[in-house]
């Protein structure tokens, strides 16, 4: 039966439980059709439950529903070039920072985990398990002033946050991280204060912490 597709495995085993229901009747196989019949549900459940591992499989190993799991997640080694982790200042004075451009973990951890990214190039994914962890952004901005900061983001759970302070800020910003549903999206921006040349910008979480991935960082001068 299992050479079978998925969805015919299912459909046959209806088709038995339903022929041996039918002879219930005459008092026959009652247990067999009860069988069969649990046979196709299982079957049910396991096919949407592998549908679910492949989606979410493109995103991230563990932003699905199961934050209570204590399987230890796998970590594949990836290498990150420096192509990936270059900053761009764009037209206007946009900073865009890819999320793999960290000053701090410069390689993956168990809590944040450095992939390669459906959208092409890499990803961040800030894993659900484990201590919380900080992580930081050295880089140069063209002028001094007051930042839009917003973030490119994929999530399955609702509720995020993320907390930023730009260099020797004492209170960080909050930045509300939306419930994509699976689908990129971006954070409603924040603003921070850079000074010219070199800044940091320091990411932290507070728990209870769920799957968070980030593909990048905008920021925009404030007009």
């Amino acid at each position: 039966m299992y050479g079978v597709p998925g969805t015919l495995q299912v459909q046959r085993a209806q088709w038995v439980g339903a022929v041996l229901g039918e002879q219930r009747a005459f008092g026959f196989n009652a247990a067999a059709s009860g069988f069969w019949n649990g046979v196709a549900l299982y079957r049910q459940r396991a096919i949407v439950e592998e549908a679910k591992a492949v989606a979410l499989a493109a995103v991230g190993e563990d932003i699905g529903e199961a934050n209570e799991s204590k399987v230890k997640d796998v970590v594949e080694a990836v290498t990150v070039t420096e192509a990936d982790r270059k900053i761009v200042v764009g037209a206007g004075g946009v900073i865009t920072i890819p999320a793999v451009a960290c000053s701090k973990p410069t390689n993956s951890t168990e809590k944040i985990v450095f992939m390669k990214s459906c959208l092409g190039g890499m990803q961040l994914h800030y894993n659900r398990l484990g201590n919380p962890e900080e992580f930081e952004y050295t880089f140069e901005a063209p002028a001094a002033g007051k930042y839009a900061l917003s973030a490119r983001v994929v999530t399955t759970s609702a509720g995020q946050h993320l907390l930023v302070a730009a260099n020797d800020a004492k209170e960080p910003a909050d930045v509300a991280v939306p419930f994509t549903v699976g689908k990129w999206g971006n954070t409603k921006p924040v603003e921070v204060s850079l000074v010219k040349g070199r800044n940091v910008l320091r990411f932290s979480r507070n728990d209870p912490v769920k799957g968070l991935t980030i593909k990048d960082f905008t920021l925009r001068p404030v007009k």
